[in-house]
């Protein structure tokens, strides 16, 4: 009896003590066991749970010897028993197998299912460097030679890769293609080598892309194009402009107008001809002489008007296309001179008025249809003694101008001015434009006027026809 009673507490203390078995279970399909996975790059991470392992769930990554958990996300938010997370391998994820985990609860108590443990390696990295173009392409048009030295670095290169090799000539036209397998083996460069022929007298670009079938994992794929641009036995380039941009000249005097032509090419220019031509001064045609590269000469011009007003002007250099130019498009500079009319003086000195205040206007006696002319203004107080000018409206006006919105209306510009000073003076630029169905002539007109009473007004207004030309 005693040892029956015996037996019957061994049994009972034994299955107190036998391990729970539950079906709960997480079961990895990404990665597989002994996958590679590279620094910075992207991967599906899947699993599938049973029912048993409830949410919240969270993701981890450990090392598979155990140790340096770091967790990817705390709540995967999900409710579904199969689910994927799209994941950036971290790039500093030391190169050692690892396995990730998800975890959840089951029976009240932490669950933690993990995948087998896979491979983590430091991404490929390809580039080029060290490119050459030989003989010197400024100076021969011979057979070239394009090198470059292609670096591979990174635990998994490829022992080949494929690449291309193009050239470009004028207009992005493609003139050579060339597809190549570049083999590393054991080394850690390759020298790439081609050999080719182009026109004369253009601007060139090659391009060497590697790894066009994507053979190589790559931390960064940016620098797998490089692109070299060169000319390839250029002939000279003549440019040609004007100084002062706008020349601004008053009638009845001589003002100089310059014209320069500049080499830009990379070879000496024979001579060539240059014209200058100015409306109302007809055409002018120089010699140029041989410029070296980046050498500039000039010629000038002082033409005199009696009249002022806006005046075309147009300088060509090689007027006649006798040269060949890498590009002939700067051949030309056109432009505009302001002509400054007489300037019509009138003042607001009123009687017992202490200020002086004188108004001189630069008015053209004609203008363009439908460009822009400027009219100068000139605000000055001419007082000698100490007395300043206070709260002056100077307006000008238009008659009968086109705005924009085509309607009929004057244009009226009104300058606030605060204080002058004696002796001090203000300038102001009052640019108008007509439309192309305007009159031939319109009326301007100016006024300058003090705040308070002034005994005499009648000379402070100004009046001008002003002819509207083609």
């Amino acid at each position: 009896m005693r040892i029956i009673l015996h037996s019957k507490i061994i049994i009972m203390a034994c299955l107190a003590f036998a391990p729970a078995t539950w079906a709960a279970e997480i079961v990895f399909s990404s990665p597989s066991a002994n996958a590679t996975w590279y620094q910075t790059h992207h991967y599906d991470i899947c699993w599938t749970r049973t029912a048993d392992v409830l949410p919240p769930l969270k993701l981890s990554i450990e090392k598979a010897s155990g140790g340096g958990q770091r967790f990817i996300s705390l709540n995967l938010g999900t409710t579904d028993l199969s689910h994927c997370y799209h994941w950036g391998v971290y790039h500093d994820l030391p190169q050692v197998p690892h396995r990730l985990c998800v975890h959840g609860t089951a029976n009240n108590v932490v669950f933690k299912g993990c995948s087998e443990p896979f491979s983590v390696l430091a991404p490929s990295e390809l580039s080029a460097d060290n490119i050459s173009i030989t003989p010197d392409p400024r100076n021969s048009s011979d057979l070239l030679q394009y090198q470059a030295t292609v670096h591979a670095e990174g635990p998994d290169i490829p022992e080949s890769v494929k690449a291309e090799f193009k050239v470009y000539g004028p207009g992005g036209a493609v003139i050579i293609s060339d597809d190549r397998t570049l083999r590393f083996e054991n080394a850690s460069t390759y020298l790439f080598k081609r050999k080719y022929r182009v026109p004369q007298w253009a601007l060139y670009r090659n391009e060497l892309t590697l790894d066009t079938a994507a053979q190589a994992r790559e931390r960064d794929e940016e620098n797998n194009k490089v692109k070299t641009i060169y000319a390839v036995n250029p002939e000279p380039d003549l440019q040609v402009y004007v100084r002062p941009h706008v020349p601004s000249v008053a009638v009845l005097k001589r003002r100089s107008v310059r014209a320069y032509v500049k080499n830009v090419g990379e070879r000496k220019s024979p001579e060539s001809a240059l014209r200058f031509w100015i409306e109302g001064k007809g055409t002018e045609t120089y010699t140029v002489p041989r410029l070296d590269p980046g050498e500039k000469w000039s010629v000038v011009r002082k033409p005199k008007w009696t009249l002022g007003g806006m005046k075309d002007f147009r300088v060509t250099v090689d007027p006649d296309n006798q040269l060949n130019e890498l590009n002939e498009g700067n051949n030309v500079h056109e432009g505009r001179m302001f002509v400054r009319g007489i300037p019509v003086k009138f003042d607001s000195r009123g009687l017992g008025t202490p200020a002086d205040l004188r108004v001189r206007a630069w008015i053209p006696e004609s203008m363009k249809r439908n460009k822009k002319t400027p009219i100068l203004l000139e605000v000055k107080n001419s007082a000698m003694s100490s007395h300043k000018a206070e709260n002056i409206v100077l307006t000008a006006t238009l008659d009968h101008a086109v705005i924009k919105q085509g309607s009929w209306s004057d244009i009226v510009t009104r300058f606030d001015i605060d204080e002058l000073l004696p002796g001090e003076k203000r300038i102001f630029v009052l640019n108008i434009e007509t439309a192309k169905s305007i009159n031939s002539r319109q009326h301007f007109t100016a006024s300058v006027r003090l705040t308070g009473t002034e005994p005499n007004m009648a000379n402070n207004d100004l009046s001008r026809m002003i002819d509207i030309t083609n």
